[in-house]
């Protein structure tokens, strides 16, 4: 785990088990996300600094221009079974600060030798290959997802691509998302994946598609909505065309659910999900 401090240009890094510091657009206040335990270290650390091209002076921690806020960040798992495309994304968003509540600590594959493999070991992040193929059930392979969550202390699991059944727990019901490309109820459930759904779509003749953001249950495609955005289908569009546009579309989506719920945003009441309106006012960093 990482510790340091940055503002939108520059960056530094030491490397702990405790926290991050982070400027505020406004340059006039901190965020401190981590472990308490840490203060002293950032304090020792800050006292050894000259109030220099953006780093803390000596007198940081009494000013009365800054203030200091306390939260852990939410320990994610994203699991892939292909490209990685909406890993990479993930991983970008973090990097900018948009997702500074949130920390990606591994990545699980459903097979050797994808992509996203490769991008997670460019982005240090730890990963492993948890294949179907080397368990006799279904039940003993969602077991084997959960106990690699359980190692990292995950506390939010991210499908991101994912095209295996998973049985959630009742210790990980609420806790597990999934992005599916399309406005669901329509052209989802199974079998529907990938170009599979645009293809359905065009094949339909629908005028409007999209991506969906929900909770996932132990259905496919079936649990409660967080976010949708919608996508024009075009008279000229290609399953290519499409799934391009609305890939765009999922790039924002899912990163935006992931803040709501690593900020504690998001309401379940049934089958709805409500987003608290102080979010509202908040815009992610990824998307400007």
């Amino acid at each position: 785990m990482e510790i340091g401090w940055s503002s939108r240009d520059t960056a530094t890094r030491m490397y702990d088990s405790l926290a991050f510091l982070q400027v505020l657009p406004n340059n006039k206040s901190f965020e401190f996300v981590g472990r308490s335990s840490s203060i002293k270290l950032l304090r020792s650390f800050a006292n050894k600094r000259s109030n220099t091209n953006g780093f803390l002076s000596s007198n940081f921690f009494a000013s009365r221009r800054y203030w200091v806020r306390f939260q852990m960040a939410v320990k994610t798992a994203v699991f892939v079974s292909g490209g990685g495309r909406s890993l990479e994304n993930l991983l970008r968003y973090c990097d900018k600060g948009a997702l500074e509540e949130t920390q990606i600590v591994t990545v699980v594959s459903s097979k050797n030798g994808t992509k996203a493999l490769e991008i997670a070991k460019n982005w240090s992040v730890p990963a492993q290959v948890v294949s179907p193929r080397n368990y006799p059930s279904n039940t003993e392979f969602s077991q084997a997802l959960v106990d690699v969550c359980a190692s990292y202390g995950v506390s939010l699991i991210v499908l991101a691509g994912w095209l295996h059944f998973f049985h959630i727990p009742p210790s990980f019901q609420g806790r597990v998302i999934n992005i599916h490309p399309s406005l669901i109820p329509s052209f989802c459930g199974k079998g529907y994946y990938g170009m599979n759904v645009h293809k359905a779509v065009l094949d339909f003749g629908v005028k409007i598609t999209g991506c969906t953001v929900h909770f996932a249950d132990n259905e496919y495609d079936h649990g409660p909505i967080i976010l949708q955005k919608a996508v024009d289908v075009l008279e000229t569009d290609t399953v290519d065309t499409l799934s391009r546009r609305v890939f765009e579309a999922e790039k924002v989506a899912l990163p935006e659910a992931i803040r709501l719920f690593s900020k504690g945003l998001l309401k379940l009441e049934g089958r709805r999900v409500k987003i608290l309106k102080e979010a509202l006012k908040e815009t992610c960093v990824g998307d400007k």
